[in-house]
């Protein structure tokens, strides 16, 4: 599992290379907090696990029931007897809601003359915080967005109208991943 990246979407389907034929795999989720250490690989600190069995060497995220959070993934196949082998791998991971890529920000350019609205933060993972700064780096706003999606109403922190010109947002999630983009103001 030393392939996977730390941090998972719920799009992602995680896979093992496994050489030898089996009856089946079995794929432990336990939670862990954020804070923690993985466990070690011989134990799951007490948490009760989350199973899924698959008859291939892959498991895609999107049709399991797991919330967003920090886990201990450990994988383990059965032989063609069904009888279950020593833990072949684990690896500490973050589930994320949504994958950043999917986040949108709209409309873009933002125009006046158009009558366009407030900009909106669309997409993103729940719990997460956008910060907005000019592109001289001068913080503009903080904004929550619990839901996954915040409209932002083109005002300064104080109350203040922005002026026209190019803006940079910063995403954080729950877990404490970011992302960053720019978007345009014409007014």
């Amino acid at each position: 599992l030393s392939g996977w990246p730390s941090t998972i979407s719920r799009k992602d389907t995680l896979s093992l290379n496994y050489p030898y034929s089996v009856d089946h795999f079995e794929w432990s989720f336990a939670a862990r907090t954020s804070a923690s250490p993985a466990p070690a690989f011989g134990s799951l600190g007490g948490n009760k696990p989350e199973t899924f069995s698959t008859s291939s060497s892959k498991l895609d995220l999107g049709i399991q029931n797991l919330s967003a959070g920090p886990y201990l993934v450990r994988v383990r196949a059965f032989d063609l007897n069904k009888a279950p082998t020593a833990w072949s791998a684990a690896a500490a991971i973050s589930l994320v809601e949504v994958d950043f890529n999917t986040a949108k920000v709209y409309p873009n350019p933002w125009r006046a003359a158009r009558g366009d609205g407030p900009i909106l933060f669309d997409q993103l993972p729940t719990n997460s915080t956008v910060k907005i700064f000019s592109v001289s780096g001068r913080w503009v706003k903080t904004l929550r967005a619990p839901g996954g999606k915040i409209p932002w109403d083109l005002t300064t922190e104080t109350g203040d109208p922005v002026a026209s010109g190019i803006y940079l947002y910063f995403i954080t999630d729950g877990q404490g991943n970011k992302v960053r983009g720019k978007f345009t103001v014409i007014r």
